[in-house]
């Protein structure tokens, strides 16, 4: 993406908020490690191997982060996750998010979903459609149903005494900032990095 390691995005939006003392970068990978420190990060541990796998969770991920902090930083009040695969998420959404945080124990970047459960459906039997939502007008415009967000994995910002106790990015009273679609995209696949690549293209950031 314009030359830019899609890892360097995210150290880059963190670096430029201004907002942190250290932008820490947890990998298992050397080269992962190599590319993030040339990028302006830090990478004081490598990601033992039960946490490298498929299955491995951000959360369990961003524990044992914050237990290397404790261990050598003496602590940390506010943990911010920034995934790589959100590149598009920038240092304006990182600052403004912190600054509607207000007394939320966390928040959490989110964008409008462009499909309402009301139109999803699952697949029996035979190729028969069931509605997800029962006793819900199938047929209702979009328009006619209440707005739904979805979490879009750019900015979770938590309390770290709360994700300890709660061993969640979710607890309750976690307030939502809300992001724009085209700042939204979360790279899963081969499409997605390419619709990522076209939107810097056209945004002009490389």
């Amino acid at each position: 993406m314009g030359g830019r390691p899609l890892i360097g995005w995210s150290i880059s939006a963190a670096i430029e908020s201004g907002l942190f003392s250290s932008v820490v970068v947890s990998t298992d990978s050397t080269d992962i490690a190599a590319v993030a420190e040339d990028q302006g990060a830090i990478v004081p541990f490598l990601r033992p191997s039960e946490l490298s796998t498929d299955s491995a969770s951000s959360l369990a991920v961003a524990i044992h982060a914050l237990d290397w902090a404790d261990q050598n930083m003496g602590g940390i009040d506010w943990l911010c996750l920034l995934q790589p695969t959100s590149p598009l998420r920038d240092a304006r959404d990182i600052q403004e998010s912190w600054s509607q945080l207000g007394e939320a124990p966390a928040i959490v970047s989110v964008c409008e979903s462009a499909t309402h459960p009301a139109h999803m459906f699952s697949i029996e039997c035979e190729n028969v459609l069931k509605p997800l939502v029962k006793d819900v007008d199938t047929g209702t415009r979009r328009q006619d149903l209440q707005q739904l967000y979805a979490l879009n994995g750019a900015i979770y910002w938590i309390k770290a005494e709360v994700i300890r106790r709660e061993l969640t990015f979710l607890p309750i009273g976690t307030v939502a900032y809300l992001m724009a679609p085209e700042r939204s995209l979360d790279i899963d696949d081969a499409f997605d990095f390419d619709m990522a690549e076209w939107l810097v293209q056209r945004e002009g950031l490389v």
